[in-house]
């Protein structure tokens, strides 16, 4: 099959990679411009491979010449892996089979961007990516392929995405299949679904009202590659839970060279963190 594939980062490059020794044709890699130097490596993958490479940017006259190139090749599919674009439909009409997207959560919960980082702020008892077909509107489509992982209780996001990686090729590689047979996939549970939008401070903000049990969440939850956790002047990335209970205002204290975080007269000691 003639395919088009999207992405942003080296998560996709890996997927790239792979299906290229596969018997289907990459005929076109995109890549959204983030900064100028997010897409070199893929860029220069697609130069040594000689497949064909577009830089998306978000302007008319750059979307207009992107929506001339998928007229001409006219793909079979279309695949998105972290993908921050919306296709609209006459760009989704321009597959002979669809367009399929991955979005790594257990959909319908956490569609829209970032779903990494809800499996941990919520305690789910699982994570997992979800393969679907693509519609004008964000993660809705029939899915085709789920991953479903036990989670671990206290894992950080680094370790969550390092393991959803694992899978991305083989998710992706299974899905072309059942479309390549006409599969339709199955429709998502409309009851089931939790949207998040843009990760917004508050998100990443420990405050007095928080347990420690959902500090450790939210610092785990938003430690390394990201923004880390915040309290008042602090940005914290690691912490763990100290079983003892403290009669203490809740705040930051140091005792013998070690800081402590305090809430509801509970503790954790930070094992790492930076003063702003």
């Amino acid at each position: 099959m003639k395919l088009i594939f999207c992405c942003e980062d080296n998560f996709g490059l890996d997927v790239i990679k792979k299906l290229q020794l596969e018997e289907d044709d990459i005929i076109l890699v995109v890549c959204l411009f983030k900064n100028r130097f997010s897409h070199i490596s893929i860029k220069n993958f697609c130069k040594k491979e000689k497949i064909n490479f577009f830089l998306l940017k978000k302007k008319k006259k750059n979307i207009k010449k992107f929506l001339s190139l998928f007229l001409k090749l006219s793909p079979d599919v279309i695949i998105t892996c972290h993908f921050n674009y919306i296709f609209q439909n006459y760009f989704l009409k321009t597959a002979k089979f669809g367009c399929i997207n991955l979005h790594p959560s257990l959909l319908p919960l956490y569609r829209g961007q970032s779903p990494q980082h809800w499996p941990i702020i919520y305690n789910d008892k699982y994570y997992g990516l979800s393969v679907h077909f693509m519609t004008s509107k964000v993660d809705e489509g029939n899915i085709l392929y789920q991953k479903k992982i036990l989670k671990p209780k206290n894992i950080y996001v680094y370790e969550l995405q390092s393991n959803l990686r694992k899978f991305y090729f083989h998710a992706i590689l299974s899905s072309l299949r059942l479309v390549q047979s006409g599969l339709k996939g199955e429709k998502q549970n409309k009851k089931k679904t939790i949207y998040k939008g843009k990760i917004k401070n508050k998100d990443f903000t420990i405050n007095s009202k928080h347990s420690v049990q959902q500090a450790l969440a939210i610092i785990r939850a938003f430690s390394h590659p990201y923004c880390g956790a915040r309290y008042k002047n602090f940005i914290i990335w690691r912490a763990n839970f100290v079983n003892i209970k403290i009669k203490k205002k809740n705040g930051l204290y140091k005792v013998n060279s070690k800081t402590y975080l305090i809430l509801k007269n509970k503790a954790i000691i930070l094992s790492d963190y930076n003063e702003i």
